[in-house]
């Protein structure tokens, strides 16, 4: 028997032929299954540690800018200490001894 086109008509395969074609196929869209619920619970997981590190750097930025704040709170405060009190000087031997005692103390011890 002939089709318009010229090709013959194969005979179908046997029912045994079939039944294990399906049988693999649904085997392997079942091992795809698999492998997709697998692929979909890593992507969540991954989801959900990106959306943790997201609030942990948002936190630490918020910490972050507090700590500016604070460090520029206390460098005004200084400023302002400093400003009042007036500018601490080496202090030089000099400072700590009575010129008008110019002799030793041995020779103070002696007399």
């Amino acid at each position: 028997m002939s089709i318009s086109n010229g090709s013959h008509l194969e005979a179908p395969p046997p029912y045994d032929t079939l039944a294990a074609q399906n049988t693999a196929l649904k085997t392997r869209v079942s091992e795809l299954e698999v492998i997709n619920d697998l692929f979909r619970g890593r992507v969540t997981e991954l989801e959900t540690s990106e959306q943790a590190a997201r609030g942990r750097e948002s936190q630490l930025r918020t910490e972050l800018e507090e700590v500016k704040a604070r460090e520029a709170d206390l460098k005004r405060r200084l400023d302002e200490l400093e400003g009042q009190s007036p500018r601490h000087k080496k202090m030089r031997l000099s400072d700590l001894v009575d010129e008008s005692r110019a002799g030793s103390p041995i020779n103070e011890l002696t007399e």
